[in-house]
């Protein structure tokens, strides 16, 4: 831009941003082509080796939970409020994602409910099919465990499962309410030990303020690319030209493309056990997450700030520091917000933290040359002393999270190591250390696998302080499928009393008559 400027003129500059704007709508009309395309449906043909293999896991897990949902509906009121697990609406998330189980759930639904016009006719032949199936097992039969005489029948349980599961009530069950309603269940099923041991299903309090960051964060890359020309032009008008300025800028991103690789190839060797050395852990923890992110923030507002002394040579050296950990910021953010913020909840919050990038970028591009009109120095100042004062912030916050994660888990076990704690304290009481300790765990353990640990062993008491909200709230699909679900069970009640009703009335009536002929044959005696 800087040479074009220089060498042609203003309008090459607008030339060459309108061609930049017209490839990046290009791309993006591309990219929702192909995103649209990526969610069609699996072919049988489309399967690969693994794939064949999960469809076919998916297959015999689908008819284990129909199974014991049928079963569980044939017994009436005994599991009717209890028959639903907890986390079934995280599970139709993540089921909704999963293509394979979707299509292995499409083809029981195409094989069963697309021979017939009859919903309950195929839903009778799907549960026969699962009880032959099964028939070896010890509990096969789908009917109520209940006495023969007040057990419902298979045609009256297809009916009520079929109730339950078409959740518009009317006309013929749909292959989407098929694999709707079963996925969750059936994923619940596979992964749910796992997913209550590893997944963390709350946004911890500091996480909104990484957020945040996006947008402080962009307040001085945004005064450099609205201000550094005019700064450079106008403070070293004899050493810089826009060609110049352009090239120098050229070069910092440059730079940033080497440390994003050079982090890149860091982050991927394996984390190595935590050293006795304490100014060494104190480095690794800076370098890891989470206090990675505040420590480049006080990197590039310091960079900012210093930008503005009066000389070309610092000035350069700043510009090309701040250029180079620039995007090693945004990175570092989102690697902390994609590990830290539950996966359901990640496009969601990613969107909100560009979202407030882009606003910071517009403040900083408006006001950035109106500050400079008042001082040469001013925006560089300004702008840097926030993102510093909102690392310090950032700072204390994840240092409040990381004190209350080092006071729930129990990292050492042995009398040994305590005693080697009990000497360390002594040495990091100092105020300079204190801020890094609770992050020393860091350097050995990342950092969401300790918020995994602090939440599956208090898990209750941040669900009830951090979800409250959700806590409260109405699930309207799940209370609707409640209700239908108590109403089958007062069906399958309601005939199972007029069977003992039945059968009571038969004993009756056989007393009565034996009663009867006992008096008249006592009549005949006398």
């Amino acid at each position: 831009g800087g040479w074009l400027y220089t060498t042609i003129g203003y309008y090459s500059v607008c030339d060459f941003g309108m061609i930049i704007q017209a490839l990046h709508l290009l791309g993006a009309l591309v990219y929702l082509f192909l995103a649209r395309n990526g969610k069609k449906s699996l072919k049988g043909d489309e399967l690969d080796g693994n794939d064949l293999i999960r469809s076919v896991i998916y297959r015999f897990q689908a008819a284990s939970v129909i199974s014991k949902y049928s079963q569980d509906v044939a017994n009436g009121t005994e599991h009717a409020m209890s028959s639903e697990s907890q986390g079934l609406s995280d599970a139709a998330i993540k089921a909704k994602s999963d293509r394979v189980l979707n299509h292995s759930l499409g083809e029981m639904y195409r094989h069963f409910f697309l021979q017939k016009s009859d919903d309950v006719v195929c839903m009778e032949e799907l549960l026969n099919s699962i009880e032959s199936t099964q028939a070896t097992g010890v509990n096969a039969s789908l009917t109520s465990k209940r006495p023969t005489a007040m057990a419902i029948g298979k045609h009256k349980l297809s009916k009520l499962v079929l109730f339950l599961v078409k959740s518009k009530g009317q006309g013929r069950l749909t292959e989407r309410e098929f694999v709707s309603f079963w996925g969750p269940r059936i994923y619940l099923s596979i992964y749910e030990s796992s997913q209550e041991a590893k997944s963390v299903n709350v946004i911890w309090p500091y996480m909104r303020a990484v957020v945040a960051t996006q947008a402080i964060a962009a307040l001085c890359i945004g005064i450099f690319l609205s201000t550094a020309l005019l700064s450079y032009t106008q403070l070293f008008p004899e050493r810089c030209d826009a060609a110049t300025v352009g090239l120098l800028l050229g070069i910092g991103e440059g730079a940033g493309v080497l440390v994003i690789f050079a982090k890149s190839y860091l982050s991927g060797r394996k984390y190595k056990e935590s050293t006795n050395n304490l100014l060494l852990g104190i480095l690794k923890a800076i370098v890891a997450r989470p206090l990675n992110v505040p420590f480049v923030l006080f990197v590039a507002s310091l960079c900012s700030m210093l930008f503005s002394v009066d000389n070309f040579i610092v000035a350069v050296t700043f510009q090309m520091i701040y250029s180079a950990v620039n995007d090693l910021a945004v990175s570092l953010m989102n690697e902390l917000i994609g590990t830290s913020i539950p996966s359901e909840k990640f496009k969601y919050y990613q969107g909100i933290g560009q979202w407030l990038r882009r606003l910071g970028n517009m403040v900083t591009a408006i006001l950035g040359p109106i500050f400079f009109g008042i001082d040469e120095r001013l925006p560089f100042l300004f702008f840097g002393a926030i993102v510093f004062v909102w690392a310090v912030m950032l700072w204390f916050l994840m240092y409040m999270h990381a004190d209350r994660i080092q006071q729930s888990i129990a990292y050492t076990s042995s009398e040994s190591d305590e005693k080697d704690e009990g000497e360390n304290k002594s040495c990091i009481a100092e105020s300079v250390v204190e801020p890094f300790v609770p992050f020393l765990e860091t350097s050995s353990t990342p950092w969401h696998v300790l918020e995994q640990r602090y939440y599956s062993l208090n898990k209750d008491r941040l669900e009830e302080e951090l979800n409250s909200l959700k806590k409260t709230s109405v699930d309207i699909s799940l209370m609707e499928h409640r209700i239908r679900r108590i109403a089958a069970a007062l069906e399958v009640e309601k005939d199972q009393r007029r069977a003992l009703e039945d059968r009571m009335y038969a004993k009756v009536s056989t007393t009565e008559s034996e009663g009867t002929n006992g008096a008249s044959n006592l009549e005949e005696v006398i």
